[in-house]
């Protein structure tokens, strides 16, 4: 039976297709042809898409604790990137769906206020596994800058927000122990490594992004990450920057259309198989054109100082991903 590397959400699973069972801010201005029981292609859910990206307001330079915090949980708690939905758009538990969590956190961002240069996508991209589970090509967060001059990660998997060095750390320690794991910082339009074709291992010639023999270093469109990130000697390793949208265009498919091939919303195609995101993104987009809590568009006028955090992951059917970071993460 032929191999397929499935390249989705948290962490490309090699997977074998016989086999996988797996506020108040008023968005009524907002025109909108979503409905949760009639089909929509990707360009009307682009569109919509676009309505939060492009008519948000564009308040805050950064993030303090609080607002991240009600971030976090805004992404946590959302009915469709709550870890415990998984199993309605990804019952075999082969997607994973770390890409749509982190286009949630986007847009919630832009929905609270954030501007747009202060949200940045970070992929991890390598043989990410763990001892008995599936092994896993890449996972992705979306991170924000911060009052205290770091970058932060909101990534509900994690169990709670993240400074990006504790981030890329928690990565390393989970999935990645023998630290080959390559890290790509992106703008925020940046959805999912480009993944229409991946190659057995023992065939690939370091093309594409997501293969394992990728290198960065002799191709185009990479820097050294900026001074902005602060990343530690310990975790600056292996971690690059896109130098720019273009550069971002060459390697992964996003919303920016400009030349690009832009990301479905509604399937993949991998290796010439189609896979169904069972209409993910067209209520993702939903749920964040309807009106906000006020923990959400006014965080900053919190004064009872911050929410408690979760007090775990959601329950629910995480298929083969199972992540037990609370167990192996200190608090």
């Amino acid at each position: 039976m032929k191999t397929l590397f499935f390249v989705f959400s948290c962490l490309l699973a090699v997977y074998q297709p016989a086999k996988a069972a797996s506020e108040e801010r008023n968005f009524n201005s907002f025109k909108t042809n979503i409905s949760s029981s009639t089909p929509v292609s990707s360009a009307e859910i682009l569109n919509s898409y676009l309505l939060i990206t492009n008519s948000s307001p564009q308040i805050f330079t950064d993030f303090n604790a609080v607002q991240r915090h009600a971030l976090f949980l805004a992404v946590y708690y959302n009915a469709v990137a709550r870890l415990d939905s998984l199993s309605r758009y990804d019952p075999q538990g082969i997607i994973g769906f770390c890409f749509g969590r982190a286009m949630a956190a986007h847009l919630l961002g832009r929905i609270m206020g954030l501007k747009p240069d202060s949200i940045k996508k970070l992929f991890a991209i390598g043989d990410l596994r763990k001892e008995g589970e599936p092994a896993w090509r890449f996972h992705v967060t979306t991170i924000v800058r911060g009052t205290d001059a770091h970058w932060h990660a909101i990534d509900p998997i994690m169990g709670r927000g993240m400074e990006i060095n504790e981030w890329i750390s928690a990565v390393h320690s989970v999935w990645d122990k023998n630290n080959k794991a390559k890290f790509y910082i992106t703008h925020d339009s940046a959805v999912l490594p480009d993944v229409r074709f991946v190659p057995e291992i023992s065939q690939e010639q370091g093309q594409g992004i997501i293969e394992l023999s990728f290198n960065p270093e002799i191709k185009p469109g990479f820097k050294i990450p900026g001074a902005e990130f602060n990343l530690s000697q310990e975790t600056a390793n292996n971690v690059y920057e896109l130098d720019s949208v273009a550069g971002a265009r060459m390697y992964f498919l996003g919303t920016e259309d400009e030349g690009s091939v832009q990301f479905d919303f509604v399937s993949i195609n991998i290796n010439n198989e189609t896979f169904s995101y069972n209409n993910y993104f067209k209520d993702l987009i939903e749920t964040l054109l309807q009106p906000q809590p006020s923990i959400i568009t006014r965080p900053y006028s919190l004064e009872s100082g911050p929410l408690p955090w979760p007090a775990g992951p959601a329950s629910g059917n995480l298929g083969s991903l199972r992540f037990d970071l609370l167990n192996t993460l200190e608090p």
